[in-house]
């Protein structure tokens, strides 16, 4: 068939195009007179006419082209001149709300008494002068220490409901946190559709606080950057311009005092809406504008029509600076093919078709006179290479250069059908029924072959679905097309012939299905014969044995065997399968590496279907080691905690003048740190903080002994050095070498305040004064307990815990908790959270420690325990004797 259809097509093209070459008995070639036809004088005829052809329509377009550029750059020039004034009125919009904005900055600067009705009336006043403005505002500076005075004052006009507020990332207004200054929106106008900004902190947001702080830095406006509003839920962008507003500095030559901000908000869509100057006309809605923040680079926003195949943008583009108080802005305008049809005359396409017109009629004289000498050779020629075509079992179809099948034979009837096959081109796999195969998705019109082939390609053997009325079942075909040339090689159409390969590729298919099953299976396959040769092993066998393929077939299981199995185990399993049954199991196998593991194992018998009889055993393998050791720590690790859990103190000590906190956060169920309040005879109180080296069980267990110990130890009323040395040589005695433990323990005398301490190789400890300073720092002085045999210490200064004094003991999980950029919390963030909270109580100071690392670690995982202990003097030593 392949050699026929070689033959076949050296003959087919050259005969329909009028080259066909018959062969006699001795080889020699003759050509038909058909050929001999064409003289040189048609040559020549017919050369004049391509040449025609082609200078007709060159010269048409190069007469419209020259035409239409001058037209376009007059077009341009009209377009820079509108966007420079689109820019002119922009910045003139800006400067008005700016001139508002100043004016109310001047009213409140000469006033601290101003009412929310004074400013209303006002800023009404100056937003009626028709400037852009989509809000005017008043936002005070308010001290951390007045903020409850400010809001006090607030919710008698504002409403009960007034707060100083912020925004979180989800975009939620939350009460305002602590910050060294606040800036309120105080007053705002029109308040309708602006509620929400009322007690928004300007400065809680970094773009509006950048502006503020540039503001008060120069004394002059200042635009922020785009933000989105809070009180506006979609996603325009807007910009806010900001006044500072001074008082004081009059005649007493006293300094004039930063005492808010008016502030003006601009909407980029009002802004240029406003600077629009064809409001009516309809120029600039064939106009595409953009507007761009030349700083980020970012596009601010977009406008015009609808742009497509029908409205393109053109390439044109008019690029004019915006000037806003120090930040410069890009305004960018793109013609469309309507606005420049609209502008552009008609003489260019007039002129132009003239002269194409006039070309191709030459050319159409040309041809006609040449084309009838050809016709009856042709349809000759064509009849006989149906007649070939038709005889061949395979199907075969051809196609002109436009898609007319020009020729189908019998065979590709039989199986597309036998009704009309002169359908447009793109409905060919719709009324053939031709899909991809394994899909129901019909073959992509450009895909098919004979498509390929009309465009010159060589196609390969390619795959197509046929069903159809003919093939209700549908079937497999394997298509090869080629294009066909005329005797000048030009493309003029294709051909494809199709075969049924339906029993091929179901069988194919079958065979690959199964085995894509068995290689992508996650659980381990392999397939012996039935002595119990491994002829077969999957991916998964390798991944979970060590075993490669090559190291595994040729061998038995008992590659596999641990020796933790009884020979009654596969002596029931053998007996199991060769008696033709199933066999489920769970074994102890061994990997490569020597390491155990547990498998749940299927093993099934394989009969030969003809005689019945046994030829292989499948095994399936499933590693369930990880789950049987996961199931047995989470166990332990419950047990654990739970044991854990009720060995920290459940309430802390109550010591008058004093107040006490302890928390702790672990990495799991168990904890390897440790808190503890021990009451000693002589009426002091034992603080007690510790870390136990690594996590889990093991670190929770070297703990709980460590407080058995520390317990037993303290009532014996040992003096602090020698109760370290020996708590030491307990804890060496039980733990391994790479175990230890650092610790604080510190002594309160509550009548004094005294604080008698040693620091073994812990985080330092921090003493702060009422106003948050630092006043004692606890360092390490000693080696870590349970490292080595001679504890080298030296007892730390004898610290007073005064009136307002709070003792602070954190382990290190908290300083080395990490971001995702790898940055450490560290001892300085921690100070500053205490600091931040020095006058709340003890719990809150412990709990607001944990939640700031928390934060820090922003969703990443916690690696260690975190725990402290906050200690504070609620009253002055004296009032305590």
């Amino acid at each position: 068939m392949a050699r026929w259809c070689h033959d076949t097509w050296k003959v087919f093209p050259r005969f329909v195009f009028l080259r066909y070459e018959r062969r006699d008995s001795q080889g020699a070639v003759s050509r038909l007179p058909s050929e001999r036809m064409m003289s040189k004088a048609n040559k020549r005829l017919v050369a004049g006419a391509i040449i025609a052809a082609l200078l007709g329509p060159l010269a048409g377009l190069a007469t419209q082209r020259a035409l239409r550029r001058a037209d376009d750059r007059r077009d341009l020039d009209r377009l820079g001149r509108k966007v420079s004034e689109r820019v002119q009125a922009l910045e003139a919009e800006v400067a008005d709300g700016r001139r508002s904005v100043v004016a109310a900055a001047a009213l409140l600067s000469t006033s601290e008494a101003t009412t929310s009705s004074e400013f209303t009336r006002f800023a009404v006043e100056l937003m009626a002068r028709g400037s852009a403005l989509q809000a005017l505002s008043w936002a005070p500076l308010v001290p951390p220490g007045e903020r409850e005075r400010h809001e006090a004052e607030a919710r008698r006009d504002a409403g009960p409901g007034y707060t100083i507020t912020e925004r979180t990332a989800s975009g939620t207004l939350v009460p305002a946190a602590v910050r060294d200054h606040y800036f309120p929106v105080r007053f705002i106008e029109p308040l309708a559709g602006n509620e929400a900004a009322v007690g928004f902190d300007l400065g809680s947001d970094p773009v509006r606080l950048r502006m503020l702080s540039r503001a008060a830095e120069t004394g002059q406006p200042a635009i922020s950057g785009l933000v989105r509003l809070v009180q506006e839920t979609g996603s325009s962008k807007s910009f806010l311009l900001a006044v500072p507003v001074y008082r004081g500095g009059g005649d007493d030559g006293g300094a004039r005092q930063l005492a808010g901000f008016a502030t003006g908000v601009f909407r980029v869509e009002d802004l240029i809406s406003a600077s629009s100057s064809d409001k009516g006309n309809g120029a600039e809605q064939d106009i595409v504008v953009e507007l761009v923040d030349d700083a980020s680079g970012s596009r601010l926003l977009s406008a015009g029509p609808p742009t497509g195949r029908s409205n393109r943008v053109a390439s044109a583009v008019v690029r004019r600076d915006v000037h806003l108080d120090g930040t410069t802005l890009t305004l960018i305008a793109r013609p469309t093919a309507s606005y420049l049809s609209r502008m552009a005359g008609s003489r260019a396409g007039a002129i132009g078709f003239g002269v194409f017109l006039a070309c191709e009629l030459l050319l159409a004289l040309a041809l006609t006179a040449h084309r009838w000498r050809f016709e009856k050779t042709r349809r000759e020629q064509a009849e006989f290479a149906r007649s070939v075509i038709h005889s061949v079992s395979e199907g075969v179809m051809v196609a002109d250069a436009n898609g007319q099948m020009t020729i189908v034979n019998e065979a590709a009837r039989r199986m597309l059908g036998r009704g009309p096959m002169n359908v447009p081109r793109a409905e060919w796999a719709k009324v053939f029924g031709l899909f991809v195969p394994g899909t129901d998705q019909p073959f992509p019109a450009d895909q098919l072959p004979l498509p390929r082939a009309i465009r010159g390609e060589d196609v390969p053997e390619t795959e197509v679905f046929v069903r159809n009325a003919q093939v209700p079942d549908g079937a497999w075909t394997s298509v090869t097309g080629s294009p066909l040339k005329d005797v000048h090689g030009q493309l003029v159409g294709g051909v494809v012939v199709f075969r049924d390969v339906t029993h091929q590729k179901r069988t194919q298919e079958l065979s690959q299905r199964l085995s894509n099953a068995v290689e992508q299976a996650a659980d381990s396959v392999f397939i012996t014969d039935r002595t119990g040769v491994i002829e077969y092993v999957n991916p998964a066998f390798e991944a979970t044995t060590g075993y490669s393929r090559a190291e595994a077939i040729g061998r038995t299981p008992k590659l596999l065997k641990s020796g933790l199995q009884s020979p009654a185990y596969y002596a029931t399993l053998w007996a199991t399968i060769a008696g033709g049954e199933p066999f489920k199991g769970t074994v102890i196998n061994c990997k490569k590496s020597g390491e155990h593991f547990y498998a749940e194992q299927t093993i099934t018998p394989i009969r030969d279907l003809s005689t019945g009889e046994i030829t292989h055993f499948v095994s399936v393998m499933r590693d369930m080691t990880e789950r049987i050791k996961l199931q047995e720590s989470e166990i332990e690790m419950r047990l654990g905690g739970a044991v854990q859990r009720r060995l920290f103190p459940q309430q802390p000590p109550t010591i008058p003048g004093y107040d006490i906190a302890g928390t702790s956060a672990p990495t799991s169920a168990t904890c390897g740190d440790y808190y503890d309040f021990i009451p000693l005879p002589d009426g002091r109180l034992a603080v007690c903080i510790a870390d136990v080296s690594g996590h889990g069980v093991s670190a929770a267990l070297i703990m709980t002994a460590a407080r058995a110990y520390l317990r037993s130890l303290a009532t014996t009323m040992t003096p602090l050095d020698r109760l370290a040395g020996e708590l030491n040589r307990l804890l060496l005695a039980d733990l391994e070498d790479h175990y230890f433990v650092t610790m604080i323990l510190v002594l309160l005398d509550g009548a004094s305040g005294a604080l008698t301490w040693a620091n073994f190789g812990h985080p330092t400890g921090y003493v702060f004064d009422r106003s948050g300073a630092v006043k004692a720092e606890l360092k390490s002085g000693c080696t870590p307990l349970g490292l080595f045999p001679n504890l080298k210490c030296t007892q730390g200064p004898a610290i007073t815990l005064d009136s307002g004094d709070t003792l602070v003991l954190l382990t290190d999980g908290i300083l080395e908790a990490a971001s995702t950029s790898g940055e450490e919390f560290g001892a300085t963030a921690v100070l500053d959270v205490v600091r931040s909270v020095i006058d709340r109580p003890a719990r809150e100071i412990a709990d607001r420690v944990i939640a700031a690392t928390h934060s820090f670690l922003d969703g990443q995982p916690q690696e260690d325990d975190l725990t402290v202990v906050v200690c504070k003097s609620t009253k002055p030593p004296s009032a305590t004797l």
